[in-house]
């Protein structure tokens, strides 16, 4: 009989422990499981917020260049015969510098204004800078400017507004004043004009 009794004790404890192990394994399943699908719906809504932005960015794009802004760049030449182009106008906005026409006496001699450059810009402020190297032109009594080899520059800034077209005077004159030397007379004066884009003439 206590034989017996001792043989359902060890099947009973035997049954609660397999079980007890049933339970765990499931238990450590069930949060493997939502683990997963917890990851899952993390990717889910990174896609979708990616998905998002890139929309977002893409409109962006397409209104900046729709209504975007323009850049119209212009010297205007009041120096005297003396003073000649020595190489290219270096021209830059926001840093970047942009080729411009010239290296020849032509420009700074017989074309009195002429465009240095076209170019669609963003929106917002923008810095500028303007470098003209000069050099003299004299003949008989004067052929001693002929030396003289110098750089003037301007640095400025201008707003222009999204729609906007900004027309960017670019002065190059004498400054007038007793005891002024050669080389401290030309100068450059800075002129944005900006208006919204509709076909004015400025």
């Amino acid at each position: 009989m206590t034989r017996t009794f001792s043989i359902v004790l060890c099947l009973l404890f035997l049954f609660c422990t397999q079980k007890q192990a049933f339970s765990e394994e499931d238990g450590n399943f069930n949060k493997q499981l939502m683990d997963v699908e917890n990851e899952v719906n993390d990717l889910k809504e990174r896609f979708f917020k990616s998905k998002a932005t890139l929309r977002l960015l893409k409109e962006s794009i397409v209104q900046g260049a729709v209504q975007g802004a323009k850049a119209k760049v212009r010297v205007r030449n009041k120096l005297g015969s003396g003073y000649v182009l020595d190489g290219n106008i270096q021209f830059s906005i926001d840093g970047i510098d942009f080729p411009t026409q010239g290296g020849d006496d032509v420009m700074l001699s017989e074309q009195k204004e002429y465009e240095i450059l076209d170019k669609e810009i963003t929106p917002g402020q923008h810095s500028i800078e303007v470098k003209v190297s000069l050099r003299g032109n004299g003949s008989g009594l004067f052929s001693y400017i002929n030396k003289y080899s110098f750089t003037v520059n301007r640095v400025g800034a201008f707003i222009a507004k999204q729609g906007d077209e900004c027309q960017l005077i670019i002065e190059l004159y004498e400054k007038k004043g007793f005891g002024l030397s050669f080389l401290d007379k030309p100068q450059i004066s800075f002129e944005p004009r900006c208006r919204p884009i509709s076909g004015t003439e400025f």
